[in-house]
């Protein structure tokens, strides 16, 4: 972890964003690298990239911070730019939570020119990752599809109860480096918030566990830390944000029939007309559920009530289980 100050290697975007990055100095000009104490009081001003971030971090806080979200709502953190609110925000904030979002290494050159004294914070920094899905095996023929060896690893850690667990020490140490004098009550927070994970990893565990080894078909390949915790497999429609050809779309038929699968889930914030396709094929439907929501408990528990619900009304598996 690395916070106070200490700024991480970030690749900066190509010269020809030159013209936007001087109208975002302009913009700036007048707003000050401070805090207005008038505005926000003695709370700390939290930056976050991404909506569950803010869950974790208001429950460590408290009334003790003011939380930014950057990707809001049915916004993708592949397309995203900020917007010049949040841009005012991040010149005056005291930390920023990063996690590893696509537009974080695109713009934390300029989010350090408006903030200098910005505390930057990565979550999930020792996390144990996993290699995002690189490629899908039809069963029935043995060929690979959509194949995309560069896939590099998932970045949605944030969908690990198990994970997510640990990053509770990171928020509560982070906070208190800025505001040692509420120490004790972020620490508080973090215990009571510690306490809850642990009931939530349990309820999903009895909730999941008769169901060890199945696979979920999704558009977006969001799910495969959560996947890992709970012992199931995820199997992508999308891989490498390529969506499939037809005869790829034939073969991901065949493949959702040998493991049962009937429903096909998906996340608002991208297409779903492949899922729908392959959904009606299967004489199942399409299931919605975003991987950004804010209330990242419920979520996790909808997701997991969804899989338990989708499994029970599906066929039986006939394939070996491999991918």
């Amino acid at each position: 972890m690395k916070f106070s100050g200490s700024t991480p290697h970030f690749a900066g975007r190509p010269f020809r964003v030159w013209f936007r990055s001087l109208l975002l100095g302009m913009l700036l000009v007048g707003v000050g690298c401070g805090r207005s104490a008038e505005a926000d009081g003695d709370r700390l001003l939290v930056c976050v990239s991404i909506p569950p971030q803010k869950y974790f971090v208001e429950r460590v806080g408290g009334d003790a911070v003011e939380v930014v979200v950057m990707v809001g709502p049915g916004e993708s953190p592949h397309t995203y730019e900020p917007k010049p609110s949040q841009l005012r925000a991040m010149s005056r904030a005291d930390l920023f939570f990063t996690i590893g979002a696509t537009f974080e290494s695109a713009w934390m050159g300029r989010f350090r020119a408006a903030n200098p004294s910005l505390s930057v914070v990565l979550m999930g920094e020792d996390a144990e990752r996993i290699p995002a899905i690189s490629c899908l095996h039809d069963h029935a023929t043995g060929q690979v599809m959509h194949d995309h060896t560069d896939a590099g690893d998932d970045p949605h850690i944030w969908l690990s109860p198990a994970i997510m667990r640990g990053e509770i020490a990171t928020l509560r140490t982070a906070l208190s480096e800025v505001r040692p004098d509420l120490s004790e009550r972020f620490f508080a927070n973090a215990s009571a918030l510690e306490a809850e994970l642990d009931g939530l990893a349990r309820e999903l565990t009895e909730m999941l566990a008769p169901f060890e080894g199945r696979g979920f078909m999704v558009m977006h390949p969001s799910w495969g830390y959560f996947a890992r915790d709970y012992g199931l497999r995820m199997l992508p429609i999308e891989i490498g944000g390529q969506e499939p050809s037809p005869a790829e779309l034939a073969a991901l038929v065949r493949l959702a029939r040998a493991e049962g699968i009937r429903d096909i889930i998906v996340q608002p914030e991208f297409n779903v007309r492949p899922a729908q396709l392959l959904a009606r094929e299967l004489g199942g439907k399409v299931v919605k559920i975003s991987p950004l929501a804010e209330d990242w408990a419920a979520n996790l528990a909808d997701f997991a009530g969804l899989l338990r619900d989708s499994f029970s009304a599906g066929g039986q598996p006939t394939s070996n289980g491999a991918p």
